[in-house]
């Protein structure tokens, strides 16, 4: 891929991630259906972004449970 796509690439993730998840992929597949290399791309960096958010959540319901587990202590 080549690097002067990073513009594009980092613009239309951005623009994804303000739309409802399930609209996301279909959005980046209609923007970008004739570059595929820039849709796998962003695709992939919403996912990663998915990942870290689920895994953020799932940290943070883990510290409130410590947290609250202690004060009642």
């Amino acid at each position: 891929m080549k690097s002067d796509n990073w513009p594009t690439i980092e613009e239309y993730f951005h623009k994804a991630l303000e739309l409802p998840v399930g609209s996301r992929l279909d959005f980046i597949t209609q923007e970008f259906a004739d570059q595929p290399d820039i849709q796998q791309a962003i695709i992939s960096l919403l996912k990663h972004t998915n990942e870290t958010q689920a895994l953020s959540q799932i940290v943070g319901k883990a510290t409130n449970s410590v947290s609250d587990s202690q004060q009642h202590s």
